[in-house]
């Protein structure tokens, strides 16, 4: 299970709170971490229990797309 420290933890090791930090400073990059990785396990975990009736390769796409929009609206 993903839990917060984890998250935070990985963040930090990767520079992605600089990076979202940038892309949307007035959000709480925790809030915005949360949300985009639960968005993503839940799609993995609909992927798992056959609950989606695409490729993966559509799957990636559109969830790319989506992370994208989400990213770009948080920075607005």
């Amino acid at each position: 299970m993903l839990s917060i420290p984890h998250l935070k933890e990985w963040a930090f090791r990767t520079n992605s709170c600089k990076k979202i930090n940038k892309i949307a400073p007035k959000k709480d990059t925790e809030i915005l971490l949360i949300f985009l990785s639960m968005a993503v396990l839940g799609i993995m975990e609909s992927f798992v229990l056959n609950k989606l009736n695409a490729s993966t390769e559509q799957i990636a796409k559109q969830v790319g797309e989506l992370l994208a929009q989400n990213i770009s609206l948080a920075s607005h």
